[in-house]
């Protein structure tokens, strides 16, 4: 696959960009941090719903033009956060399909992000049939994760939960704010159809 750099038109209006375009997450940093974005478009792959549409991937850019943002990691069975401020007026997370993602409440746009998975849950539940419920490892699992967000960032948290894009789809999701305003929980929708094909549904605002 050929990659042609797009970050200078992806930091001209990133959240339009994300309406119009297809945009894999690609970083995979372990850690909590301030990181520097850059976009590149795939040569050949295309959005069968939105003709003229690219498919991009975002990935760590350490030279300019990149977009200043913060970083939510993401841990396999484990939760992970990262304290938004006003260092950056973007934030992402790893890919997300079956997790949760939250966003607690907070004052002058200081508030937490945070990515939690507990897949193990919904393996452990796969084939058993206890209490006459077959099956239901994954509502278990979405059960499990919402709660460990409200408990860690309040009932007044915003959650994209599992529930709300069902296991079909691959969420980009990402955060939004004004300086010393609060942080709005985004999400971009997709899913690959082929080789190189995808189909994209949109962006949601969590509230």
């Amino acid at each position: 696959m050929t990659y042609i750099d797009v970050t200078e038109k992806f930091c001209e209006n990133p959240e339009k960009f994300m309406e119009q375009n297809v945009v894999l997450q690609w970083i995979q940093d372990p850690e909590a941090s301030l990181v520097n974005v850059g976009v590149k478009a795939h040569v050949g792959a295309k959005v069968e719903n939105k003709p003229g549409a690219m498919v991009c991937h975002i990935y760590n850019k350490s030279s300019a033009p990149s977009l200043p943002s913060y970083w939510c990691p993401y841990q396999q069975n484990g939760f992970k956060s990262t304290m938004l401020g006003n260092e950056a007026l973007f934030a992402f997370t790893s890919p997300v399909n079956g997790c949760s993602v939250g966003l607690g409440s907070g004052k002058g746009g200081v508030q937490m992000m945070a990515h939690v998975n507990t897949a193990q849950v919904a393996l452990d539940w796969r084939d058993t049939d206890t209490f006459s419920i077959p099956h239901d490892g994954p509502d278990r699992q979405t059960t499990g994760q919402d709660a460990k967000l409200k408990k860690a960032l309040g009932k007044d948290s915003t959650l994209v939960s599992r529930r709300s894009y069902g296991m079909d789809k691959i969420l980009t999701v990402f955060a939004v704010h004004g300086l010393g305003l609060a942080w709005q929980l985004k999400a971009q929708a997709y899913k690959e159809v082929g080789k190189n094909r995808y189909h994209h549904y949109g962006v949601t605002d969590y509230v």
